[in-house]
């Protein structure tokens, strides 16, 4: 039996889970990606792993964030990262204004909010910030701050303009999208 990834990439099963694997144990749980979850007994196989088990893995904090900014998971992105925001402490009026704030967006603006995460994990990649997790005030503040004053700077004249104003600014969004 073929497996998806063996399919898509015409690669044996063997080499996709060692590869896998690999890619576990050298970049993925050292970068705080995904943790060891536990471990499933078996019942047949090599005398190690019925004894030790087999590893499973899951989602870090940080892991749900990049998660939420892959394109090939469509929809679920923000589904992952409604989960992960909702999750999210509330230690003063800017953090629960941010969490409310995403909350809000997740559901009425999820390309705009997939425009956030994406800068966020960005400066991360580039250095501009030195963790993902947890997501803070501050450190989105600092990652987007110039890029989100256009989009600022649109909503609060959008929210002046008279009716026929926001008539004629919504046509122009239909046609230039």
């Amino acid at each position: 039996m073929r497996t998806r990834l063996q399919s898509e990439h015409g690669i044996l099963w063997q080499n996709i889970y060692s590869g896998i694997f690999r890619d576990l144990d050298e970049v993925l749980i050292p970068a705080g990606v995904v943790k060891e979850g536990g471990r499933l007994p078996l019942r047949r196989g090599p005398k190690a792993l019925q004894l030790e088990g087999v590893p499973f893995y899951e989602l870090t904090d940080t892991g749900l964030l990049v998660a939420s900014s892959i394109e090939e998971l469509g929809n679920k992105r923000m589904g992952i990262l409604k989960s992960y925001v909702s999750t999210l402490p509330v230690n003063d009026g800017q953090c629960k204004a941010m969490k409310d704030g995403l909350m809000l967006l997740i559901e009425h603006a999820p390309a705009f909010i997939t425009k956030v995460i994406n800068e966020y994990i960005y400066a991360y990649s580039t250095g501009a910030i030195n963790s993902i997790a947890p997501l803070e005030t501050k450190k989105l503040r600092t990652v987007i701050a110039k890029q989100i004053a256009v989009e600022r700077e649109l909503v609060e004249a959008f929210s002046a303009f008279q009716n026929d104003q926001k008539d004629l600014a919504r046509n122009f969004f239909k046609v230039m999208s």
